[in-house]
């Protein structure tokens, strides 16, 4: 073939090419230069005058021309890829619309072409217009997501699963967050975990659940990889393992996610799965803190308070001044002072005036625990003045969030009241009544001993028994050391020894030493249950170890008399020693008695009359007068 004949059938092949119109922007442009491609628009070609609007509107010549891109893609009237381009143009305010209503017109000329990504933008202009054009919305999101869109199909199955009523349809949201997962989409793979941990379009599955979660967090999804460490922190679907919890947090944090750095800051505070490292605690909270993480800004505030966190008093001074140190300049020491002194308001320590300021930015957030502990600083005036008033204003906010110690903190301020508010028993009983309606088991014991003692109410052995069987059954062993009291003496309930006893053995074997005590005088008299004289005696031992003086004395007199164990009057004088010197009268006397006597130990007088004597401040004069004559002979 001759060169001019080669030449005419390039010509041809470029004709075609240009009247194909529907051939990709990217194998025209390789097919020649910008020329070439501009030929090819003169003759009609759509894809070439798209590729010039992109072009023009990347700025390939210089700066971006939105004018000459809107034109070309006019041009290219029949370009799906055009249209959408062109919309785009108007929804960024590049351009303006030629007419009224043309950017819809031409997400709808591109979506009836089956473009996806103008299905998805037409979906979304509908959707501004109000929910009258959901429906249409959710039919052109559908073609796009039917059609494989993983955007679509994400879009749609997340509205699917906000939706109420009848447009609520969660089983087929889920199904849509699946295709989309499946096709890689990070946000899908999150949702469709949180529907298996809630339950939501598919059966609860933890194990399923963590799958999805894991597979999310591995593409950098920073709130994925919080959800990962909770399960791991939990023991939800896999093996319950702190340090893994922190090792997804520790992924999350360094992505920036607020929660993730809370959470990794207060495992490092605790030592929970990592070493304790308080620097990098307050790190890690600070960062969060900063976001404006108000559980961060709460824990990073008892961190201060604490001290686990020191605070440097040139923070508390003014931006000349840090700048000055900064410069290496000398600021006078009484001038620094100054300057602290009015920065803080003459607040004291600043750990305690960072503390404030962190739990303040925290309670104006309506965290109640933050709200709590600002009202503490303001009781008892650490990091800022003694305010009662401002206190009681605190305290209330975190108590009508129904946080039970706040209430409970807020009872105890008008059971005994402050300066701005006068003592108010009726209101502290009323604060503590909805803390123990609320199930707060300190609460309910509390009240339960205003119903026994008569405090701001009538005297009520019967509410206050059913307050103390409704914290004993919570598991406190206060509350069910004192009902198995109320049952042996029959205070507001018939009197059963076998229910005391019981209630005595679950406060016992909870750690309540009172308890233990009062267990083995039970098995030591056979009150409700079999006499055990071992029982009896393990029971005033781990009470006695417990440091709780009776069970001392106790066992030292069952050991000083030989009852129920053999005598043994050195282990008789052990425990009274431990009982006088927590300071109670009547071990002093037995142990002053021991070494008057030289029984259980040597005798010596000069011990014996220190005990007696001291026994004096505590009560046992009378006894001691009794014994002391014979101190003469």
């Amino acid at each position: 073939m001759t060169g001019r004949a080669k030449k005419r059938g390039v010509w041809i092949a470029l004709g075609a090419f240009a009247s194909a119109g529907a051939l990709g922007t990217l194998a025209l442009l390789a097919f020649g230069d910008s020329a070439r491609t501009r030929w090819l628009a003169r003759l009609g070609s759509d894809a070439a005058c798209y590729a010039l609007g992109l072009e023009a509107e990347a700025g390939a010549r210089g700066a971006p021309d939105f004018a000459a891109a809107a034109a070309w893609y006019r041009k290219a009237s029949g370009h799906a890829d055009a249209q959408l381009a062109l919309a785009r143009l108007i929804a960024d305010r590049h351009i303006e619309e030629s007419q009224p209503g043309e950017r819809a017109a031409l997400l709808e000329a591109a979506a009836e072409q089956g473009n996806a990504a103008a299905q998805r933008a037409l979906a979304e202009l509908l959707l501004e217009a109000g929910p009258e054009r959901e429906a249409d919305a959710l039919g052109w999101l559908g073609r796009a997501a039917e059609a494989g869109d993983r955007d679509a199909q994400y879009e749609l199955g997340a509205r699917r699963m906000r939706a109420e009523g009848a447009s609520a349809d969660a089983a087929a949201a889920a199904r849509w967050l699946r295709l989309a997962a499946e096709q890689g989409d990070a946000r899908a793979q999150r949702a469709l975990g949180e529907a298996y941990a809630l339950g939501r379009g598919v059966a609860a599955e933890p194990v399923e659940s963590l799958r999805w979660y894991r597979a999310a967090a591995e593409q950098g999804d920073a709130r994925a990889s919080v959800e990962v460490a909770r399960r791991h922190a939990a023991g939800t679907g896999v093996a319950a393992s702190a340090a893994e919890a922190v090792a997804w947090y520790e992924r999350g944090a360094q992505a920036g996610d607020a929660e993730a750095q809370s959470e990794l800051g207060y495992a490092y505070a605790t030592g929970n799965g990592v070493a304790r490292d308080y620097e990098l605690a307050g790190k890690w909270l600070r960062s969060a803190a900063e976001q404006g993480h108000a559980v961060a800004q709460n824990r990073l505030g008892g961190l201060y308070t604490e001290r686990s966190l020191t605070a440097d008093p040139s923070e508390q001074l003014p931006d000349w001044a840090r700048e000055a140190i900064r410069r290496g300049m000398k600021v006078p020491d009484a001038l620094l002072a100054k300057s602290v002194t009015e920065r803080s308001a003459d607040a004291g320590d600043a750990s305690d005036a960072e503390a404030v300021k962190w739990f303040l930015a925290a309670a104006e957030q309506g965290l109640a625990a933050a709200q709590l502990n600002l009202a503490v600083a303001y009781e008892l005036g650490r990091g800022v003045e003694r305010d009662p008033q401002a206190a009681l204003e605190w305290c209330t906010k975190a108590a009508e969030q129904g946080l039970d110690l706040a209430q409970m903190r807020l009872a105890n301020l008008y059971a005994h009241g402050g300066e701005g508010f006068p003592r108010d028993l009726a209101l502290a009983n009323a604060w503590l009544q909805r803390a123990a309606e609320a199930g707060s088991a300190a609460a309910q014991v509390a009240l339960a001993l205003r119903y026994a003692n008569g405090t701001g109410v009538a005297v009520d052995l019967r509410e206050a028994a059913r307050w103390l069987e409704r914290a004993a059954e919570q598991g406190s062993a206060d509350a069910q050391a004192s009902l198995g009291l109320f049952y042996a003496e029959g205070r507001g309930v018939a009197k059963d020894p076998a229910r005391a006893a019981a209630w005595y053995q679950r406060a016992a074997e909870a750690g309540h030493p009172e308890a233990a005590n009062r267990l083995g005088r039970i098995y030591l008299e056979g009150l409700g249950v079999e006499r055990d004289a071992a029982a009896a005696i393990a029971w005033y031992q781990r009470s006695a170890e417990q440091g709780y003086v009776p069970a001392q004395l106790n066992l030292g007199a069952l050991y000083f008399e030989g009852r129920a164990v053999e005598k043994d009057d050195a282990r008789a004088m052990l425990w009274f020693r431990r009982a006088a010197e927590a300071g109670n009268g009547m071990g002093q006397i037995n142990l002053g008695i021991g070494y008057f006597k030289g029984q259980g130990v040597a005798r010596d007088l000069v011990a014996a009359h220190m005990w007696f004597t001291l026994s004096d401040a505590n009560g046992a004069d009378q006894l001691r007068a009794r014994v002391e004559p014979k101190l003469s002979r």
